[in-house]
Parts: structure tokens; C-alpha cells; sequence
């Protein structure tokens, strides 16, 4: 058995993943460099965006270190940048507080990400991973996923 049939059997199972369906090319969510990555991000990010699984995805990624590949709409450095927040707990409850006195001002996520340099994924991350709550309400109500944090923002 090859590296690659070893990796696919270890994946977890998500029966309605928007990436599974027999339209989308699974080597797309895998590009080889930068300038492959920047062109199929911004289509990447539209697909997980609608995905039910796209939680779990990102959680899975982060949980298990994978550093290639776009999951749940997240780059390797987003969820390296994510993943080293883990490592320095005081840190990480230290920027959940500063999320949760621009929420209590009446911020959005979407703003409180913009105000701190951060996606919407990162901020409902941060405070899922410092125990402060899963996906806030304080999060776009347009989204079609209830409770699930908002993907990286195109840019």
C-alpha cells in the first residue's frame, strides 16, 4: 500500500462534504505552489463554505496537524498560525477576552476580524479553543450553516 492509500484511509468519513461530490476534483483542494494555491483558493473557500461538514473539517485539520492541502477553506498557514495558539494558552485566552469586549460593544465577527487582523474562522476558533464557547451568534446570520464559523475571507 502506497503513502497516499495509507493517508486516504486514515480521512475521516463525512457523507455530505460539498468536496466529495463527483463533480469537484479532489486534486484541486492539494495545489502544488503559491501560484496554484492562488488560483483555486477563492473556489475553494465557495465550496466549503456550503459544506455541513466544514466544522469538523477545520477541526480534524487542526487536531491532527496538517500542514498541505485546503480544509474547510483554511490554508496550512492559517491553521499553523491556529494550531500555535494552542500551544500558549494564556495567549489564546488573552485575545478570547479582547473577542469578547468588541462582541459585548456590538461587533460582529466579521468586523471584530477585520478590527484585529483576523478571518471569522480565526476568531470563532480562538474562542472555541479557549473554552469560551463554540460558534458565536455574533457571527453573519446570512450564512446558510447555523452555528458553524465563518470561512476565511477572500483576499
Amino acid at each position: 500500500m502506497n503513502n497516499i492509500a495509507i493517508f486516504v484511509q486514515h480521512l475521516p468519513r463525512f457523507p455530505f462534504a460539498e468536496c466529495a461530490k463527483n463533480y469537484i476534483d479532489p486534486d484541486m483542494f492539494f495545489p502544488d505552489n503559491k501560484q496554484e494555491t492562488a488560483e483555486v483558493i477563492h473556489a475553494l473557500r465557495k465550496i466549503c463554505s456550503q459544506c455541513v461538514h466544514r466544522k469538523e473539517c477545520f477541526t480534524y485539520a487542526i487536531r491532527e496537524g496538517i500542514n498541505h492541502g485546503v480544509w474547510a477553506g483554511s490554508l496550512p498557514e492559517e491553521r499553523a498560525f491556529l494550531a500555535g495558539l494552542t500551544a500558549n494558552k494564556p495567549d489564546l485566552n488573552h485575545l478570547a477576552t479582547q473577542i469578547e469586549r468588541l462582541e459585548n460593544q456590538g461587533l460582529m465577527h466579521h468586523q471584530i476580524a477585520s478590527r484585529m487582523g483576523f478571518s471569522e474562522l480565526e476568531i470563532a476558533t480562538i474562542l472555541t479553543l479557549a473554552g469560551r464557547k463554540e460558534a458565536s451568534s455574533k457571527t453573519e446570520k446570512s450564512s446558510s450553516i447555523v452555528s458553524s464559523p465563518s470561512l476565511p475571507s477572500d483576499q
